[in-house]
């Protein structure tokens, strides 16, 4: 009998460091964010998977995308953040 998986869709927040480089007169951070966002997306089936051939069960991580940023300054943007649901990722 062939071992059953439940699939989960989870959303994980995380928080990455900027330092502000302003360069004539503009503001990059927001795009080096979401440059490293996707950076650490990349990475993530290649660099968690392996790890689990410490553990008694065969977990997975499938894919991971970006689904937005948001300035921790800006209520507003973090709740569209957190309502995120309409880029049909989730489908």
């Amino acid at each position: 009998m062939a071992d059953r998986q439940k699939r989960y869709r989870v959303a994980i927040y995380v928080d990455i460091f900027v330092p502000e480089s302003y360069t004539v007169g503009k503001d990059y951070s927001r795009q080096d964010a979401n440059f490293v966002a996707k950076q650490v997306a990349r990475q993530i089936e290649d660099k968690i998977n392996p790890e689990w051939k410490y553990s008694e069960r065969n977990y997975w991580i499938g894919n991971a995308y970006v689904g937005g940023i948001a300035d921790t300054d800006s209520w507003g943007e973090l709740l569209d953040l957190g309502r995120n649901d309409s880029s049909g990722a989730w489908d």
